[in-house]
């Protein structure tokens, strides 16, 4: 006696390639989708360090520019100092561009503040009608 066996001729359902063709499409788009959130966040950390950069340096170029200048400034950059403020790093100088008056009371300044943290990195440089201490 042979067995015949019984091809289930239903259309009802998926076959396994059907399944596995749905699942390997599914990957594909879910994981173009993962690379490009992973980029968008990447993107906003990079420029939140960068407007912290650019708020810090001019934060401390408006602080240099109420502030006096000391008399010993000269038409040669003088390098006023370096500090590390929340982990960012700020140097801060001053040159004399014009000497308007013999006794400094009114002289033009060119301050510069470079602020600096891993990649990023911002550098503003301003005058000051100089009132010396």
């Amino acid at each position: 006696m042979v067995l015949k066996m019984k091809v289930i001729k239903n259309k009802k359902g998926f076959t396994l390639i059907e399944s596995l063709i749905s699942v390997l499409l599914i990957s594909i788009v879910s994981i173009s989708l993962s690379n490009i959130f992973i980029s968008s966040i990447k993107t906003t950390c990079y420029s939140k360090e960068n407007l912290k950069v650019n708020a810090l340096a001019q934060t401390t170029i408006e602080d240099l520019k109420v502030s006096p200048i000391d008399k010993g400034v000269s038409d040669e950059e003088e390098f006023i100092g370096e500090e590390i403020i929340d982990g960012f790093q700020v140097e801060k100088s001053v040159k004399q561009i014009i000497k308007i008056d013999s006794n400094h009371l009114c002289d033009l300044y060119k301050i510069k503040v470079v602020v600096s943290k891993g990649d990023c990195s911002c550098s503003i440089v301003t005058t000051k009608l100089g009132v010396i201490k």
